[in-house]
């Protein structure tokens, strides 16, 4: 019995089976492994050997039981002997090779055969390794081991792929993933679905021609990140979001994420476009006001000509004292209303270059007879001079400035200054506008929500909280910025950056907001 036994295994080994024989640790996954021999007495060894590494064991006598208890089972691992009857080894394997799993599973063929030509089909028809008798115990048992081991690795990237790609495809975002060239190596199913094509359609195409053909050419990768587009071929505006893929700390690729934004813009525009309808007929009351004064110097005036005509007693002096007076006053109507309709009149097309320092002297005559009614108010501008044009929307930039300025009143129920600044930054190639106050200043704890729409510290029925929110859209779709710096008792200085040059144009909906909250303290 003990020189059969020896005949199993290689003296290289220094063992035969034992009991002792090196174990894995116990809180590994049990496993099933499959050994197809004829020789029971083989099976019986492996069995013992196995079963004490805390796996479990089927077993077959031939190639064609091997194919159907794999069928039957799916071991994670198969011990396959080469000369086997009915179907040998070479056979099994290449049957295996072909069933569903079965492309997956590590085998092992095991044989007295040492050839090369031998060795050299066992891998032709599928095996993952091959071992001639007579076995080293350790060896076998360490490959085993491992083909484990890397099996249950490779079941768990598996996994973790196809959750990942599950969650990649659950997201309603474009996900588009490019390499340095821009051409397109992966994306999610909201994507091919929105284009109306398979994956294999794009794959290889830019993404600039797939999906970004509505922007200039220069407009790609990171430089478009955190825009807001009108892209009518995808027939809606994105926010499109871009980062970089890094793999071993070098620059590898880029994700593009676009987020259709088309129902937000147009319920703002909506909400924007309301709140322009009643700032304009608050306007328009201040506005009668107004007009009526010089409109009764005129009539007043141009009476007492006539009279005096009509008596004989008008001069050439008074005449000429009188027309002036009426002029002046003309022309202050008509400047009222030309600045009126500036601010009322529907944005163009297109952005226009524009004198910011303009656009504050304006506002503030839109909205004098209201500033006269802010009690202990005190409005003092500093215009930085020869300021370069801005590219923007005057109407919009003048609802920018509305809104501040009643922001700051609702800071100062006692009273109180507020300064206009206007400047030039060269280093940020940038136009700033600041307006500041003395009022109550800005609680730490809410200066994170006072741009949300709908926030406001006011009591019920006093302020709708769109005022900063249509200031923070405005700037946003020129691409600027605000800050504010603000204590409590220390008044609020809000700061508005805005990019000299602009040759991008916000989208449609973006254009048509022209509206204020005529309480817009947040």
């Amino acid at each position: 019995m003990a020189a059969e036994e020896n005949a199993y295994w290689s003296k290289s080994s220094g063992n035969k089976p034992r009991d002792n024989v090196t174990r894995r640790d116990a809180r590994e996954i049990s496993h099933l492994v499959l050994i197809a021999d004829d020789d029971p007495y083989l099976r019986s060894i492996l069995r013992r050997m196995l079963e004490g590494q805390g796996h479990r064991v089927e077993e077959a006598v031939n190639g064609a039981q091997c194919v159907e208890v794999f069928g039957q089972l799916k071991p994670d691992v198969i011990l396959l002997d080469v000369m086997m009857p009915v179907m040998d080894g070479f056979a099994a394997c290449a049957r295996l090779r072909q069933l569903p799993g079965g492309d997956k599973v590590p085998i092992v063929m095991i044989s007295v055969l040492d050839d090369h030509q031998s060795v050299t089909r066992a891998f032709e028809v599928g095996a993952t390794d091959y071992m001639t008798k007579p076995l080293n115990v350790q060896i076998l048992l360490n490959r085993v081991h491992y083909m484990l081991s890397a099996m249950r690795t490779e079941r768990l990237i598996s996994r973790a792929k196809k959750e990942w790609e599950a969650t990649f495809d659950a997201v309603a975002d474009l996900i588009v993933l490019t390499d340095l060239n821009g051409l397109i190596v992966r994306c999610n199913r909201a994507t091919v679905e929105r284009l109306g094509v398979k994956f294999v359609d794009i794959l290889g195409r830019p993404i600039k021609e797939v999906l970004l053909r509505d922007l200039e050419t220069k407009e790609l990768g990171i430089t478009i990140s955190g825009r807001e587009v009108e892209l009518p071929s995808l027939g809606g505006c994105f926010a499109i979001s871009v980062y970089p893929i890094h793999v071993q700390d070098s620059l590898d690729g880029l994700v593009y994420v676009m987020r259709d934004i088309t129902e937000r813009k147009q319920m703002e525009a909506q909400i924007l476009a309301s709140q322009k309808l009643a700032d304009l007929g608050t306007l328009a009351a201040g506005i009668a006001h107004e007009i009526n004064s010089p409109l009764q110097v005129i009539t007043g005036v141009s009476q007492t000509l006539l009279d005096r005509h009509a008596s004989g007693t008008l001069d050439a002096e008074r005449l000429q004292k009188g027309l002036i007076t009426i002029h002046r006053s003309g022309w202050r109507c008509a400047e009222i209303v030309r600045a009126l309709r500036t601010y009322a009149h529907a944005s163009a097309t297109e952005l226009v270059a524009t004198d910011l320092n303009e656009v504050v002297r304006d506002t503030l005559l839109l909205v004098e007879n209201q500033l006269r009614s802010w009690d202990n108010i005190k409005i003092t501008t500093e215009l930085g001079e020869n300021l370069p044009t801005l590219h923007c929307d005057r109407n919009q930039m003048a609802q920018l400035l509305i809104n501040l300025l009643t922001n700051a009143r609702d800071a100062m129920p006692n009273g109180g200054t507020i300064v206009i600044r206007t400047s030039y930054d060269p280093a940020r190639q940038s136009i700033l506008l600041s307006v500041s106050d003395t009022g109550v200043g800005i609680p730490e704890d809410v200066k994170d929500k006072i741009f949300d729409p709908f926030f406001t510290t006011k009591p019920p029925g006093q302020g709708t909280g769109l005022g900063l929110a249509i200031v923070a859209g405005i700037i946003r779709a020129h691409h600027g910025e605000i800050s504010l710096q603000t204590g409590v008792g220390k008044g609020t200085t809000f700061t508005v950056m805005l990019p000299q040059e602009y040759s991008g144009l916000p989208s449609s909906s973006e254009r048509d907001i022209i509206s204020s909250d005529s309480g817009g303290r947040a």
